[in-house]
């Protein structure tokens, strides 16, 4: 089965709940040339409201997801750009399900490709 939602195709989608202080890795195959990518949650009095940072290294990358505390729900307005996976551009879009009085985050998460 093949799954589109508009011009990208769905390489994989789930849930998952995260929990407190404990980051969330997707691993890839050795075979495909990424390695792995990390999510990592934190609470940051420096930032106004939630925001997304990425890190970029050789094998790893890490994508920060600062006060993510959202009880209704919170998401990008559009898919991450990460990287290249078997000559397509891969994406990551996701949300986050949490607030500030629990130590879990419950994240719907996909993978798209172009």
């Amino acid at each position: 089965m093949i799954i589109r939602c508009g011009d990208y195709e769905v390489l994989e989608s789930g849930s998952v709940t995260a929990l407190k202080d404990c980051p969330l890795e997707f691993i890839f195959s050795a075979d495909s040339g990424i390695g792995h990518f990390k999510i990592v949650f934190a609470d940051d009095p420096a930032y106004d409201g939630p925001a997304v940072n990425v890190e970029r290294a050789q094998t790893c990358i890490t994508i920060h997801m600062v006060n993510a505390n959202n009880a209704f729900g919170g998401c990008p307005d559009e898919p991450f750009e990460l990287c290249e996976y078997n000559g397509r551009r891969l994406f990551f879009t996701f949300r986050i399900y949490a607030s500030a009085s629990t130590k879990e985050k419950l994240l719907h998460y996909t993978w798209l490709l172009l």
